[in-house]
């Protein structure tokens, strides 16, 4: 069970010390000195696996399961240093080991490591089943890669592929990550507010493509549009914009010319679900002319949308191998929806002559407009061995048959209006170990840095990687637990800041009606009160703390207890526990091993021992074991019978003689620590005025000193026979 900030549940934690906490999200800790104890960290559990491999430095880590997980995990953590203490959810581990169960995907479990250099404060994702270990390659220098997350939906596109929605830090570990409800989900990205993502299956049947799903800031889904009059909604892009409004796209049904074909529509709707433009590429492309695709029906395969600095649209399409400028409204001379220019295809409004391939665009994605007004896409290439054949145009000869292009390119383009010249400004392509070719999907972000995230799509050999300026590669990700004809990649890649903004939860063992039980006096820790303090926000969690509690008076009690995490979220919650009054246990018997009465506590009978006298002077000793109940050290006090005329009795403890303090009820055996004992003798002899049969009942009464006093009772039942 857990507690978020408003929930009422049973148990309780304590304060844990804080220490020094270790930089949160895997930014690398100060450089560590000679003498610094060194760490380490182990995942293990059924079919499981981990990355990145244990570095000092890095704080967050991903633990890979399959069906047979089951949610559990056992993690392990050590320092060089003796005496260093380990925390496993904010429970202190005295083997630096736990075993977590209930694990569900994208949970988290903190490791937090105390010793002489502070706090080191590591979490462990655990992963859906059969999400892909992800192996990351990136350059040392410090700075180099821009901040923030990677927002990724992996899929293999085959109808047996399990699909993940995820926003992964630099080291490939999710901050959150969802198995998809059926389908693949694309276009994860970043919007104000929180995150926007197309998804399957659609609201409604009859409908086709995805629904548009808005999710706040905690990836919870607030909202889910579709396309107004329409049969489909698209889940290549969106556009949104500031005043809550969007641009959808739809693939959709068109037999208007005798044909089935699929158009290619835009749609503006307002925040309200008004629409306020829509657009239909047969409307004002001419497809004999344009097409690229053969006699494939999705003869324009729009696939990117973008409002530009001056209000028109930057709009994608595929299977024209062309980026057209629409007119958002009438301006110089255009009426709304009329195509202002085409960047590539067989109507180029620009020439490319700097382009080595001489096609210019080719089967591009995601066309987006720079601050510096210069137009940024991914140009996939085609290949003969696509479904279309080859779409590149030859642009000597735009008329002329289609060529393919084996390598795919994020290329940037200078438009100077004067020349009609789009001129290559930045151009990046993977070579090594061979080209690399995307044959469909694909993206390119300019970063706030000035590099540029790519999302290689179908080209599996990589996910993502980020270049710089000059085209270095910095950081790229990819799935390494697969081979690469069967890796996952995503549609799309983006980056985003992806902010911590989940509380962190208090979790209980059990349900709230079993308050957590503990011994008079015992240390309130989070592991003696089944207490689990976790974080899944990415950020990490940094205390696990709990108001004033007390466990010294018997009875039922409440505490509040509060988890935050490195985001300065956090989640208190009133627990319920309930301290069990102490008592005193004592045990009598000869002989250590043939006590009676151990573990029985109250009324004396049965809880004697028979001691049988058959000369004057005779004597036994017997042992009577003390014990009690309570979880910290207590003295327990004693009383016992005294001597009689045929008998006479004797209490010793570690050969000093306490008749007189037992017979007063005034001796108090040393503090017994928990689960400890002391042993008091009890000596008897017979005396020459005892004749047979006469007996002596010894009764010895042992009363706890924590608590409410409760007494035990055990008896020497002496005879001369």
């Amino acid at each position: 069970m857990r507690l978020g900030p408003a929930t009422l549940s049973a148990a309780v934690t304590l304060a844990l010390p804080l220490g020094l906490l270790a930089a949160p999200g895997g930014s690398a800790a100060p450089a560590a000195r000679a003498s610094e104890p060194e760490h380490s960290l182990r995942i293990w559990g059924n079919e499981v696996g981990s990355y990145p491999s244990f570095d000092p430095a890095v704080h967050r880590y991903a633990a890979t399961t399959t069906a047979a997980t089951g949610g559990r995990l056992t993690v392990a953590a050590t320092s060089t240093e003796p005496g260093a203490r380990v925390y496993v959810d904010g429970a202190l581990e005295t083997d630096g080991r736990a075993r977590v169960t209930g694990l569900e995907e994208g949970d988290e479990v903190t490791v937090w490591v105390d010793d002489s250099a502070g706090r080191a404060t590591y979490s462990v994702v655990y992963l859906p089943v059969e999400f892909p270990a992800i192996e990351v390659t990136t350059t040392p220098e410090p700075g180099a890669v821009a901040d923030g997350k990677v927002l990724l939906t992996l899929d293999r596109w085959t109808s047996e592929s399990e699909s993940y929605e995820v926003a992964m830090d630099r080291q490939g570990v999710p901050a959150w990550v969802r198995t998809t409800d059926g389908g693949a989900s694309m276009d994860l990205k970043e919007v104000p507010g929180g995150y926007s993502i197309f998804r399957q299956p659609t609201t409604s049947p009859g409908r086709t493509g995805s629904r548009l799903v808005r999710l706040d800031e905690q990836f919870r889904e607030v909202a889910a549009y579709e396309t107004v009059g329409l049969v489909d909604t698209d889940g290549h892009d969106v556009a949104w914009q500031d005043d809550g409004s969007a641009y959808l796209m739809a693939y959709e049904p068109d037999d208007r010319s005798g044909e089935q074909l699929t158009g290619a529509v835009l749609q503006h709707l307002s925040a309200e679900g008004e629409v306020l433009f829509e657009w239909d590429a047969a409307d004002h492309v001419d497809r004999a002319v344009e097409g690229t695709a053969g006699t494939n029906p999705d003869w324009a395969h729009v696939n990117s949308v973008e409002v530009m600095d001056d209000g028109d649209l930057l709009v994608s399409f595929r299977h024209l191998s062309a980026v057209l400028k629409i007119a958002r409204t009438a301006h110089d001379g255009f009426a709304e929806g009329d195509v202002v220019w085409r960047l590539g295809g067989r109507r180029s409004d620009w020439s490319f002559p700097d382009d080595e391939a001489g096609t210019g665009p080719c089967a591009q994605h995601t066309a987006a407009e720079t601050d510096s007004g210069t137009i940024l896409l991914f140009d996939n290439g085609s290949a003969s061995f696509t479904r279309n054949g080859t779409i590149c145009v030859d642009q000597a000869d735009p008329d002329g048959l289609t060529v393919p292009r084996l390598w795919s390119r994020v290329s940037e383009y200078e438009l100077d209006e004067a020349s009609g010249e789009a001129r290559t400004v930045f151009e990046h392509r993977m070579t090594e170990p061979t080209d690399h070719l995307a044959i469909f999907a694909g993206s390119s972000q300019r970063l706030a840095n000035g590099n540029t995230l790519v999302g290689w799509a179908a080209e599996r050999r990589v996910m993502a990687s980020e270049v710089g300026s000059d085209g270095e590669v910095l950081w790229s990700v990819r799935d390494a637990s697969n081979p690469t004809d069967q890796a996952f990649f995503s549609y799309r890649a983006a980056l985003g800041a992806v902010p911590d903004a989940t509380p962190p939860t208090v979790e209980v063992a059990g349900t709230a009606a079993d308050a957590a039980v503990v011994d008079l006096g015992t240390p309130l820790t989070v592991a003696a009160l089944g207490v689990r303090c976790t974080d899944r926000g990415g950020a990490g969690l940094t205390s696990c703390e709990a108001g004033e509690a007390a466990s010294d008076v018997p009875g039922e009690h409440r505490v509040e207890v509060t988890a935050t995490d490195a985001a300065g979220l956090s989640t208190t919650g009133s627990l319920a526990y309930r301290v069990r009054d102490s008592r005193a246990d004592a045990a009598v018997g000869p002989r250590a091993r043939d006590l009676r009465g151990e573990g029985a506590t109250g009324s004396w009978r049965g809880q004697k021992a028979r001691v049988d006298l058959r000369r004057t002077g005779q004597q036994e000793r017997l042992l009577v074991r003390l014990r009690h109940g309570a979880g910290a050290a207590d003295r327990v006090a004693v009383s016992g019978t005294g001597s009689s005329a045929g008998f006479k009795v004797r209490y010793r403890f570690r050969g000093e003689d306490v008749t007189g303090a037992v017979r007063r009820g005034t001796w108090r055996s040393p503090a017994i620590e928990p689960g400890g004992h002391a042993d008091l003798k009890v000596v008897v002899r017979r005396r020459g005025a005892a004749d047979a049969g006469d007996r002596l009942v010894v009764k010895v009464d042992a009363t706890a000193g924590l608590g409410s006093g409760a007494a035990d009772h055990v008896g020497v039942v002496v005879r001369a026979r």
